[in-house]
């Protein structure tokens, strides 16, 4: 099972190529896996035409970027989104001021550790250098023109599949799980939140139809009503 596999291989690469291709969205999630004894993490990567899996020892979004890359080589790029990327990752600007000197350079993966082992010889920045590594492949990742770049990226809210994408959606189930954490203990603001989740499920429910019989008269109100749900006042008292 394990020999002569290289031609399955290929075609597993293909089929993901052309799933890359096939839709702006990507679904994405993963699962706890051993290799030889050790914990792992398989990713799953789908949209309506194919299913694919990818082993990566741990997660980060440098290993999710692996998958998407198609096994083109890792990049890192110092433009003006890798900067944006690394402030909202809470790179201090001690640390962006200091990377400036290389801003708009682009690095292979040997050359960027080469550099960072070097700006980082400091002990204790371990995390800084972590999220520069992400934020210059994030960059670099969008820029590729040789490979599909995913638009949208549908997963739960794990931290490594933030920022990979320009979008990044919830699924409703995952989404829906930030409202059951809340325990209200007012009678009033309990209703208050019943009264929502009711209307949250039925909506859910008629996208679930529509997704059965789409109709753009009904895609009109839905969407209507999507911004009535969401802009929702709950009732809390204003000082």
């Amino acid at each position: 099972m394990t020999k002569n596999a290289d031609v399955f291989h290929q075609e597993k690469a293909e089929i993901f190529l052309e799933g890359l291709k096939a839709t702006p969205y990507q679904q994405i999630d993963d699962t706890g896996a051993r290799v030889n004894g050790d914990n792992h993490y398989t990713q799953i990567l789908c949209n309506p035409y194919y299913a694919a899996y990818f082993t990566v020892p741990n997660k980060s979004r440098e290993n999710i970027l692996d998958v998407l890359l198609c096994g083109k080589e890792k990049m890192y790029c110092f433009n003006n989104e890798a900067f944006d990327l690394m402030e909202t990752f809470n790179v201090s600007r001690i640390w962006t001021e200091k990377l400036s000197s290389v801003k708009n350079k682009i690095f292979s993966d040997a050359e960027m550790r080469r550099k960072l082992d070097y700006l980082f010889s400091v002990n204790g920045y371990k995390t800084t250098k972590k999220k520069v590594l992400e934020a210059c492949a994030i960059a670099a990742y969008h820029q590729s023109t040789d490979i599909p770049v995913v638009t949208f990226l549908l997963s739960d809210d794990a931290r490594q599949f933030k920022q990979i994408a320009y979008h990044h959606a919830l699924c409703w189930i995952h989404d829906g799980r930030n409202y059951k954490k809340l325990r209200p203990i007012v009678p009033y603001h309990k209703e208050k939140l019943e009264a929502f989740l009711d209307r949250y499920w039925d909506f859910y429910g008629e996208l679930c139809e529509f997704r059965e019989n789409p109709d753009s008269e009904i895609a009109k109100q839905l969407s209507t009503k999507f911004d009535q749900v969401f802009s929702t006042i709950t009732g809390g008292i204003v000082n």
